[in-house]
C-alpha cells in the first residue's frame, strides 16, 4: 500500500509538472453535445492535457481534448489516465487541483486585461506626451485595475465586473490610495476644494463619502475641513508609477497575466494627478 501511494504522489507530481500545459482566458463552448473550449483568442486547446480554470475560482482542473478539440468525458485517456463525468482528471476519485503560484494567472483578470487594452488601444489621446497610465491592483484580488489619461480634461479608472466599467474624472482630480481598497480624490476650481472618496466593494465602484470647502474660509473647525484632515491620516505612504500610453507599453502591462506599472515610497503620501 505504501509504495502504491508513493507511486501515485510520484505521477501526480510529474503529470502536473510537464502533462498539462494552462490554458489562457477562454469559455467553455457546447456543440451538438460535445464540449470544447474557446482559450479566446481563436485557438481552441488539442489533442492532450490542459489546466482550465473554468469557474475563475484561482483552480484549475485538468482535461484531456481530442485531436479535433473535443473534452473526453467519463474514460480513461489515450496515456492511460481516468477522467470524471466533466472530464477531469481523477485519482482514486479525487479531482486533481493545481493553484496557480501567481494570483493574477486566472481567466477574470485575463478578461479584465482583454476589455482595458481594446479600451486604451482604442482611445483618442490627444496629448501623447503628457499621457499616463497605471496598472495596478487596489483590492487586492488578483484582477488589475487601470488608471489612464489620454491627454485634455478627463482623466478614466477603468475596473472589470463582468465586463468593462469606466468611471470618469476631471484631469485636476488628484488620485490618493487609501487603506481599505479606497482612493481619494481632491480638485481645486475657483478657490474651492472638493474631495470625493471611493471604494471598490466586491468590484462595485462606490462614492463613500465627500467633503468641501472655500479656500479663503479655510477653518480647521469646518466640517470639510475636518473630513480632508481625516482622510489625509489613511493615505498610504505610496504614489502610483506611470508610464506614457505606448502601444509598445500598453501590451506589455495589458498581456498574459498583466504587469504592475509599480509604487514609489512618498514622504507625503500617494497620489497622482494631472493638475
Amino acid at each position: 500500500m505504501k509504495k502504491r501511494k508513493n507511486k501515485v504522489l510520484f505521477f501526480t507530481v510529474l503529470f502536473s509538472i510537464i502533462a498539462c500545459a494552462s490554458a489562457w482566458a477562454g469559455t467553455w463552448q457546447e456543440t451538438d453535445g460535445k464540449w470544447w473550449y474557446d482559450n479566446g483568442d481563436g485557438s481552441y486547446p488539442a489533442n492532450g492535457w490542459n489546466w482550465i480554470d473554468g469557474d475563475n475560482d484561482g483552480t484549475s482542473e485538468c482535461y484531456y481534448f481530442d485531436t479535433d478539440g473535443w473534452i473526453l468525458i467519463g474514460t480513461i485517456t489515450p496515456d492511460g489516465y481516468q477522467v470524471d463525468s466533466k472530464g477531469a482528471w481523477v485519482v482514486n476519485g479525487e479531482v486533481q487541483k493545481q493553484k496557480s503560484l501567481d494570483p493574477y494567472d486566472n481567466d477574470t483578470n485575463r478578461r479584465a486585461l482583454a476589455a482595458y487594452k481594446n479600451e486604451l488601444l482604442n482611445a483618442y489621446v490627444s496629448e501623447m506626451d503628457r499621457s499616463e497610465l497605471s496598472v495596478f491592483d487596489l483590492n487586492n484580488d488578483g484582477v488589475y485595475e487601470v488608471l489612464y489619461y489620454p491627454g485634455g480634461y478627463y482623466q478614466y479608472f477603468l475596473y472589470f465586473n463582468n465586463g468593462l466599467k469606466k468611471e470618469e474624472m476631471p484631469c485636476k482630480f488628484g488620485f490618493e490610495l487609501l487603506d481599505g481598497n479606497r482612493f481619494m480624490g481632491r480638485a481645486l476650481e475657483a478657490g474651492a476644494y472638493g474631495g470625493w472618496i471611493y471604494e471598490l466593494v466586491k468590484n462595485n465602484l462606490e462614492m463613500v463619502d465627500r467633503f468641501a470647502y472655500y479656500a479663503p474660509e479655510y477653518d480647521m473647525n469646518g466640517e470639510g475641513e475636518q473630513k480632508e484632515q481625516q482622510y489625509e491620516k489613511q493615505k498610504m505612504p505610496v504614489s502610483l508609477n506611470t508610464v506614457r500610453m505606448y502601444i509598445d507599453n500598453i501590451n506589455r502591462y495589458l498581456s498574459g497575466n498583466g504587469e504592475c506599472t509599480g509604487f514609489s515610497v512618498s514622504q507625503t503620501g500617494s497620489g497622482w494627478s494631472n493638475s
